[in-house]
């Protein structure tokens, strides 16, 4: 792991370690990993789906068949799945 540091004012310390106590993590440190990592796969998702909806409205309007989009999609997921590995 690499070191990173950051300043925050009191009251999300506070705030933080408010969270901290009442939900047993071990320690600040913890508690912002597991943040950063939900937030992290929340904006990863948003991206999947912004890049869903790009394919999908490419395909829109335009008469594809069945398996072309489905060849699409899965083509988009499998660049989804590479992406956040």
């Amino acid at each position: 792991m690499k070191l990173v540091t950051f300043k925050m004012d009191k009251t999300n310390i506070r705030r933080v370690d408010g969270i901290v106590n009442q939900f047993s993590f071990e320690s600040r440190t913890e508690f912002i990993r597991q943040a950063i990592r939900e937030l992290v796969e929340e904006y990863e998702t948003k991206l999947a789906v912004r890049k869903l909806a790009k394919i999908k409205g490419f395909a829109k309007g335009k008469n594809i068949s069945k398996k072309e989009w489905e060849t699409t999609r899965e083509k988009a997921f499998k660049e989804i799945e590479a992406s956040i590995k």
